[in-house]
């Protein structure tokens, strides 16, 4: 209890710093770990100034071009982007997905740029992730959402997300 303390006050520093255009979402605990087959999966939310963002982490994905949606049951209907080249089957490949909504009107965001780069706060890495449109096969488009499969380890990271030109830094620990 008394490490997330010293990891809030960190994150309000860093808030504070940040400026008002960005929201942290560790300021308030708003990661809720949940029951993800095996694994455990990791939502958490953030604002800024014009957008809603839920950044969720889970087992890795299967990417399905839409050619491969036509016969699939299962898996994330890539729609544009890139499949990154991470191992499927690893214990420390996870699927990283951030949804977008205006904040106003509550509709998907699709038309803007997106970024996201992911900084192990031990090693100091940062990874830029390759950024897909996709959506869940199973759920269709109002699942459309942007990430790709990541290798996380083990470990404390933040992550950072842009939309356009609006930022929302999530603070993420990886059991």
């Amino acid at each position: 209890m008394k490490r997330r303390s010293i990891l809030t006050l960190w994150v309000l520093l860093a808030g504070a710093l940040a400026g008002s255009a960005v929201s942290l979402a560790g300021c308030s605990d708003s990661s809720k770990p949940t029951a993800v087959g095996m694994e455990t999966g990791i939502e958490q939310s953030a604002t800024t100034a014009t957008y809603a963002l839920t950044l969720e982490i889970g087992p890795s994905e299967k990417m399905l071009t839409p050619e491969e949606a036509r016969t699939a049951t299962s898996g994330e209907v890539m729609v544009s982007g890139e499949m990154a080249m991470a191992m499927s089957g690893m214990a420390t490949t996870q699927h990283l997905e951030v949804f977008v909504k205006d904040r106003k009107s509550g509709a998907i965001v699709s038309d803007q740029p997106v970024t996201i780069k992911v900084s192990n706060e031990a090693t100091k890495e940062e990874t830029v992730v390759p950024v897909a449109m996709m959506y869940g096969l199973s759920e269709g488009t109002a699942d459309t959402h942007f990430g790709n499969n990541v290798m996380l380890m083990p470990g404390n990271y933040t992550i950072a997300v842009a939309v356009g030109s609006e930022q929302a830094i999530f603070m993420v620990t990886m059991p």
